[in-house]
């Protein structure tokens, strides 16, 4: 049984060692993976700003596109394949700072998938502990549908961050974790 639930956020400093080796996957066969540690903006009242909203894009971009050069490098090291050849690169992500810190979760769905695209990754795969994402999804979902199908011509990172910008994304609030 995967005990991740129990382990979240601040609690996982005071989980038992039982409950923490409890709640990890062993993979079988081995998979080369990255992880990916990024501290999301803080704390943020209000709309976002558009520094806020390009940082966070940048952010995630630099981590997903050296997590698909690094596994390509080390993927290539280990198994002596030609530079022809490449792996396919999923991202398993989640909330990114829309626990403890308050963020947007339809705001940080929105630039997760737009850094992904960005930087050529395979799937974007996104975990919560909760079920209820569905809705944040489908409006990501529609609202990235709507900037590029609206939009004829081909978008500078600087247009689309605007477009989101206008779209005056609220900070929420901490849920304690």
């Amino acid at each position: 049984m995967n005990n991740f639930f129990s382990i979240i956020g601040h609690s996982f400093s005071s989980s038992s060692t039982s409950t923490v080796l409890k709640s990890y996957n062993y993979l079988n066969p081995p998979q080369i993976i990255n992880i990916i540690a990024i501290e999301a903006p803080k704390y943020g009242q209000g709309r976002y700003t558009s520094d806020q909203i390009c940082y966070i894009l940048q952010t995630c971009f630099t981590a997903y596109s050296a997590a698909k050069i690094l596994a390509n490098i080390t993927y290539k090291l280990n198994n002596r394949q030609s530079a022809n050849t490449s792996l396919k690169t999923h991202i398993h992500t989640g909330w990114f700072g829309c626990g403890a810190y308050g963020g947007n979760r339809t705001i940080m769905i929105i630039l997760q998938i737009l850094a992904a695209k960005m930087a050529g990754i395979d799937k974007l795969i996104f975990h919560t502990v909760t079920d209820n994402c569905q809705q944040e999804k489908d409006t990501a979902d529609a609202y990235l549908k709507n900037i590029f199908d609206s939009d004829q011509n081909q978008l500078s990172t600087d247009e689309v961050i605007e477009k989101i910008f206008t779209e005056k994304f609220q900070w929420g609030h901490s849920d304690g974790t």
